[in-house]
């Protein structure tokens, strides 16, 4: 994969691409496109994670190619089912146990501060070993993927002022009298941005992640 590859896919505004589709994709050995939209939404997640597990970002972005092909290799034989369970469920369970390997690779080398060399709110090296943490850290890591697609997806389907109005009032959470003034708009239409936008933004993100 290479790294216009990892970058090409279309971004959601443009090219609505579920799960559930990308999943179809992939089952087809010739579509390419399938895998460098998977790679484009999931190797970020992959990244973060390993990032605040520990992992240096050299490391996080090697053990997130890693995982990333064997995810494909295990999809391509039949193995996930998913009836069983999400796709971020089984991606989690590949993340972990390319994670558990590559620590105990490098422990052997001594590079415990190589591993430790990461952003200010990673999650010690030793809460990896608790199950629930790291659950925890995928889960936190998988939903704000989840939002920012569905955000870019929603801002695609509204007027620019509208999503403006909604970032303001309900994610940076001014006064809508602030709101109104600085867009040249009613205090109600403000309300209304909120109210239509948050709404398919969380219909979207059931369609996504479903």
């Amino acid at each position: 994969m290479t790294q216009h590859e990892q970058t090409n896919c279309k971004r959601p505004a443009q090219t609505w691409v579920t799960t559930t589709m990308l999943l179809e994709g992939l089952a087809d050995a010739g579509n390419n496109q399938a895998w460098t939209c998977f790679v484009g939404y999931f190797k970020p997640i992959l990244v973060g994670f390993a990032r605040k597990s520990g992992l240096n970002q050299q490391a996080a972005e090697d053990f997130a190619q890693q995982a990333l092909m064997e995810f494909f290799k295990s999809y391509r034989t039949g193995n996930y089912d998913r009836a069983k369970g999400r796709l971020s469920h089984w991606l989690f369970g590949i993340a972990r146990k390319v994670l558990s390997q590559t620590f105990r690779k490098r422990r052997p080398e001594k590079s415990a501060t190589d591993l430790q060399r990461s952003t200010s709110d990673s999650q010690p090296l030793d809460s990896f070993a608790d199950p629930a943490a790291a659950q925890d850290l995928w889960q936190q890591q998988w939903e704000k993927m989840v939002m920012q697609i569905c955000m870019d997806r929603a801002r695609g389907e509204f007027d620019e002022k509208s999503f403006a109005a909604f970032e303001m009032y309900a994610l940076e959470e001014l006064e809508p009298n602030e709101v109104a003034e600085r867009l040249d708009i009613s205090r109600n239409a403000v309300y209304i941005a909120k109210s239509r936008i948050l709404s398919r933004v969380r219909e979207l993100i059931a369609e996504f992640d479903s």
